[in-house]
């Protein structure tokens, strides 16, 4: 068992470590690299009717950061054996609402940087992204994704309008490809929901 340091992984205030374990669990050799799905967030010739919403690169929590796919059994943080995303989690999360905000607010296009002062920022703290062994290593786990998720204007300090968003969607399978399927509908169900709430909240 490889035991972290204390500082790299806090969840829901305990101390938690990160093992090797179970069959699909684990650490070394080479991985196989997934994505999460997203719409192409289209290219568009902005006029003074187009809505600008701007997204920022999503917060994850320690470990869940980066390219490993992280799971959670009882109080103990692991990672999927020979699979990792093929970019770290926020730039695929920040995709995917891109493309769901592209898709469900008419009029809107995503700028690349905020600098207006009409620019809308749309911010995504996630406190959970995993994979979770509550019926034991060998059941399929469910993948849990909370989130609170806030909409400010850029010349602004305090938000507009603040919601928070819990999925629990399972796996199919403890397989891989049932953990990253459920992990992808999970993210884009996210996605969805986040793009549906900020177009009420600009509406």
């Amino acid at each position: 068992m490889k035991t972290i340091s204390a500082r790299m992984f806090l969840l829901t205030g305990a101390l938690i470590c990160l093992s090797g374990c179970g069959n699909i669990l684990g650490t070394g050799g080479k991985s196989t690299l997934y994505r999460i799905s997203s719409t192409p967030v289209p290219e568009r010739e902005i006029a003074r009717q187009w809505i600008p919403v701007y997204i920022t690169r999503p917060t994850l929590p320690p470990g869940a950061d980066g390219d490993r796919i992280l799971t959670i059994e009882n109080r103990e943080v692991t990672y999927l054996a020979k699979a990792r995303w093929m970019r770290p989690a926020p730039e695929m999360i920040r995709e995917a609402i891109a493309g769901s905000v592209a898709r469900k607010i008419d009029h809107a296009y995503i700028p690349v940087q905020s600098v207006a002062s009409d620019h809308y920022v749309l911010s995504a703290r996630l406190s959970s992204f995993a994979a979770y062994y509550e019926q034991g290593p060998d059941a399929a786990p469910i993948i849990r994704i909370a989130a609170q998720v806030e909409l400010s204007r850029s010349k602004e300090s305090e938000p507009l309008a603040v919601t928070r968003i819990v999925l629990d969607r399972s796996a199919s399978a403890n397989s891989v490809s049932s953990i990253v399927e459920a992990f992808d509908r999970a993210s884009l169900e996210m996605a969805d929901e986040i793009a549906s709430w900020t177009a009420a909240a600009i509406n």
